[in-house]
């Protein structure tokens, strides 16, 4: 821009100048035939001096002018060749190392970009990703050392470990030994997992403001008060979390947190039925967006990684108001069962039950091998009476008691047990009759159960239950329009696509 401007102001000097000269050239031509006294008292001559003069000078300008105009030209074509091969070389990352430059289009508000700018994160090459990746292979060889070279201050820290039973908490030098001991546990182990119901003894003792980050997964899942005592002992934190999956569950009565929000003057948002760290996170985040149902979230993630169509498009559309992006575009499987009978104890319906059992034990059987599923139900009832009927079923197949064991005890569960897990199959299990509709309208009353089970199926979803009725229903609706086909089992397996 720079140089653009200097050649600018070359040229309108020079055509300043050379507009000068043209003046006095055309004023030298007018006085070549001197007048009687002109040549008596020679004036016109000495007018010719000057201006040949003057033409000479500003002749001598122009000639400058040139040159130097020549010389920043050449430095401008200079500059345009670094300039190409500097772009020739970010064109060659964006080609063959996936650097992805934020420019006009990037921004644009068509779909296209939309998604674009969800999956590709701008300035990030894959070899500054390698150098990261070495960067803190050679940072963690440099924390190796320094925990071999001093091994014996180590070894003597960490004896307290066995005996920290014994310490006095009341007395300061005791909790100072306590902490010293977990600081050098954190030095070598920088990472420690666990859950909120193991931070009040394992920490006992520890200050505030101890633990340097502190980072809570399944958020969404946990009440406020849960996480109270590992938050008041960090220095920051970092909440992870989904509010439109399973919500907190509160065995408290409402009465009582009633009388407890009163008696200390606790605004309701933070102990409220359905309140959780994620969404207090969420309204202390300044970053977000406002749901269709006016919900705040705090810097969403949109970028979809686990499931394929169609089991993507149902949680798309009934949890996230379609703003989701899915990073794997490919087509699953889907299935609706539909399969009525009467519910036996509670919401458990036997013929859904031996349907799903005979469909585990058919894969089981082809191959081979214990089957990636799981089993998910809304209800306690429905999710027993599934466990005794599938274990029964699979005692037939020529495996060992204690795989058949393992597999209905942990595939085999309630919608709340499932989540942050996933598996290549999903049985959805719905349950309930006529005579318990109410329970199946409290299944879909909100997206978050339906969107959790859905959403553990990478790429099979199958969904058993009565279609004439459920399909009706919010949130069943989703998945009775998406699903591949309904499968009537009673009318000889026939199909008809929806």
């Amino acid at each position: 821009m720079l140089l653009e401007a200097e050649q600018e102001k070359l040229v309108l000097k020079t055509a300043h100048y050379k507009q000068q000269k043209r003046l006095l050239e055309r004023e030298f031509h007018t006085l070549s035939k001197p007048t009687f006294f002109q040549r008596i008292f020679h004036t016109k001559r000495n007018k010719l001096l000057q201006m040949e003069d003057q033409l000479q000078k500003i002749t001598m300008k122009i000639k400058n002018e040139e040159k130097e105009w020549d010389l920043l030209q050449m430095r401008s074509n200079q500059i345009r060749m670094e300039l190409k091969k500097y772009r020739d070389s970010i064109n060659n990352k964006c080609k063959n190392q996936g650097l992805v430059i934020p420019d006009d289009n990037y921004w644009t508000n068509s779909q296209s970009a939309y998604e674009y700018r969800q999956l590709h994160t701008p300035w990030l090459t894959d070899e500054l990703n390698f150098e990261r990746g070495l960067l803190f292979l050679k940072g963690m060889k440099v924390h190796k050392l320094f925990l071999i070279f001093n091994y014996k201050a180590i070894k003597s820290s960490l004896r307290l470990l066995n005996y920290r039973s014994k310490l006095d908490l009341n007395q300061t030098e005791h909790r100072m030994w306590l902490q010293h001991m977990w600081g050098v546990i954190h030095l070598i182990t920088p990472v420690i997992s666990t859950t909120f119901a193991s931070v009040r003894t394992m920490y006992k003792g520890v200050g505030r403001d101890f633990i340097r980050y502190l980072f809570i997964d399944e958020a969404g899942q946990a009440t406020p008060q849960q996480a109270a005592g590992a938050l008041w002992r960090s220095q920051k934190v970092v909440v992870v979390g989904d509010p439109i999956q399973i919500e907190p569950v509160v065995t408290i009565d409402r009465t009582i947190l009633g009388d407890i929000k009163k008696f200390y003057g606790i605004e309701d948002r933070f102990i409220e039925i359905g309140s959780s760290v994620q969404s207090l996170a969420d309204a202390a985040n300044p970053f977000g967006m406002y749901n269709n149902k006016g919900q705040w979230i705090g810097i969403p993630l949109w970028v979809h990684r686990r499931c394929l169509n169609p089991m993507f498009t149902i949680a798309n559309q009934i949890a996230y108001d379609n703003k989701m992006v899915l990073a794997i575009k490919k087509q699953g499987k889907s299935e609706w069962f539909d399969c009525k009978g009467v519910a036996v104890n509670k919401q458990f319906v036997k013929e859904q039950a031996d349907l799903v059992a005979e469909e585990i034990y058919q894969k089981w059987e082809n191959t081979l091998n214990a089957p990636d599923l799981y089993v998910i139900t809304p209800f306690t009832a429905v999710k027993d009476g599934l466990r005794k009927t599938i274990k029964k079923r699979l005692a037939e197949l020529n495996v060992p008691k204690k795989i058949v064991n393992d597999l209905t005890r942990s595939s085999i569960g309630t919608t709340h047990t499932f989540q942050g897990k996933e598996a290549d199959t999903v049985y959805f299990v719905v349950g309930t009759d006529q005579n318990s509709d109410g329970a199946a309208n409290w299944s879909c009353s909100k997206p978050n159960l339906i969107n959790v089970a859905v959403t553990r199926a990478k790429k099979e979803f199958y969904i058993v239950g009565d279609y004439d009725r459920l399909s009706k229903k919010q949130n069943y609706k989703s998945i009775a329009e998406n699903v591949d086909q309904v499968i009537r089992p009673n009318t000889n397996r026939s199909t008809f696509h929806v």
